[in-house]
């Protein structure tokens, strides 16, 4: 058997085959014993073991996955005494293989997608295996468990992510997916070596497309217009501007959606590829191999695109290859890594791009925030108290439904500039100045704390920048 297959194997764990009357479980010859035990005492009765030679069973699995008749699907809800209760079952195993270690991932796994957390972060620390979750961008801590179970559990992981599981020492990535609720959660796995050890940050992402909807973003209807008005256009550059979690990606992907079932040959190169889109051809960069954004953006242009997405512009190079696509028939979306629709202008001409070119090309700029919203258990509590007013973070009492944050979930509030013909001329002669406009994001976040909805310091943090 090969590196590959064995790998393979080892994703692919037990077949487990319910007819009714018994339980049949397919798996390798090697199934350990506690495995054994583990699975009699999941079902609660006897089960028929199937053994085939490790070759054998990755082709058995292999068909019976070909058949659409192997779904790896984690229960669609799992309790906090689920969780613990697998956490103390698995310090019994001896290996990431073993049933106990896939039942407390599983189980962690349907604890954070149920709950809707965007992010699971697996660290130890002082002893203990820390198990925190984000939610609506703040980082809560879930569990700490018996440090025993960490090498496990993170071996785990570097399984069903493709890692390496003996390189400890430098940092590693990777993804795999699983079912839950009937849907395709992908997950992006990324390990680094730390002081206590490792630690391993999983980004949960929803990989079905019907979701992105721009119309369904909760971005303000004029905001929408404009996207829509902008993608009206045949060709030019749209950028879309905002730090890591301010809802971006899910607005670029709506606007790439909106776009599909036209006719239109619509390319992406990405870093990475977050989630996989219907009748949209998506390349991934690899820096390791030499293949970056501007290497990425030429093989695209002789692909005969209509759309382009660069995930992102951070050189020269791509800069420049951006520009120029969009001023030769192809409509360009990008993000800039900037605070503002004027810096992100502004950064454009930092890398080189000639003011004229980009006056010709430019169609707009869109930045975008995420605002927390109050918990609807618990709001009433929250805008009597004095930090609902508090220019500065400050802490909510909040509820369970909550965990005790005060907040449940976040309002996209968005600033849009579309370029008019006096707009191109201004911006031509370097006066930038003349497109400042009052700021829309900070207006709609006021707007959120006047209705009661947010408080003040989630407004200021947008002032501020």
């Amino acid at each position: 058997m090969t590196k590959t297959d064995a790998k393979k194997l080892d994703k692919f764990g037990v077949f487990i085959e319910n007819s009714g009357s018994e339980i049949t479980v397919h798996c390798g010859q090697n199934l350990s014993s506690l495995t054994r035990r583990e699975l009699q005492y999941i079902f609660g009765h006897n089960l028929n073991f199937t053994e085939r030679s490790d070759k054998n069973h990755v082709a058995y699995i292999r068909q019976r996955q070909d058949t659409g008749e192997i779904m790896a699907e984690l229960e669609g809800y799992v309790t906090d005494d689920d969780f613990e209760k697998s956490a103390e079952i698995a310090l019994s195993a001896s290996s990431e293989l073993d049933a106990p270690v896939v039942k407390l991932l599983n189980n962690l796994l349907a604890v954070a997608i149920s709950r809707v957390a965007s992010d699971l972060h697996i660290d130890t620390s002082d002893g203990v295996l820390d198990i925190r979750m984000r939610f609506d961008g703040l980082l809560i801590n879930y569990a700490k468990l018996d440090i025993r179970i960490a090498a496990m559990l993170m071996s785990r992981i570097k399984l069903l992510s493709g890692m390496d599981i003996t390189e400890k020492r430098r940092p590693q990535d990777g993804r795999f997916s699983v079912w839950h609720g009937g849907r395709n959660v992908d997950i992006r796995a990324a390990s680094i070596p730390v002081r206590s050890g490792e630690r391993i940050a999983l980004r949960l992402f929803n990989r079905e497309a019907s979701k992105f909807i721009l119309n369904d973003t909760g971005l303000a209807s004029l905001h929408v217009d404009a996207l829509q008005k902008s993608m009206s256009r045949q060709n030019g550059l749209i950028l879309i501007c905002g730090p890591t979690g301010s809802g971006k990606t899910s607005t670029i992907y709506s606007m790439l959606n909106s776009l599909s079932g036209r006719g239109l040959n619509i390319m992406t190169i990405e870093d990475p590829v977050e989630v996989e889109l219907k009748e949209i051809v998506q390349t991934q960069v690899n820096e390791a191999n030499g293949f970056g954004f501007a290497d990425g953006l030429r093989s695209i242009l002789r692909n005969d695109p209509d759309v382009i997405l660069v995930g992102e512009i951070r050189d020269e190079k791509t800069a420049e290859i951006a520009v120029r696509a969009s001023m030769t028939g192809h409509l360009v979306i990008s993000t800039v890594h900037s605070n503002s629709n004027i810096g992100a202008i502004k950064r454009l001409m930092s890398l080189g791009v000639d003011k004229s070119l980009l006056s010709d090309c430019l169609i707009g700029v869109f930045t975008q925030r995420l605002v927390r919203s109050y918990c609807s258990n618990c709001k009433d509590f929250s805008i009597k108290a004095p930090s609902h007013k508090s220019m500065l973070p400050s802490a909510f009492d909040g509820c369970e439904s909550c965990f005790y944050t005060g907040f449940s979930a976040r309002v996209p509030v968005m600033s849009h500039i579309l370029l008019s013909n006096e707009d191109r001329v201004a911006l031509d002669g370097n006066l930038i100045s003349k497109l400042k406009t009052t700021d829309m994001m900070v207006e709609e976040a006021m707007s959120l704390h006047e209705a009661g909805l947010t408080p003040l310091f989630e407004v200021n943090k947008l002032k501020s920048e």
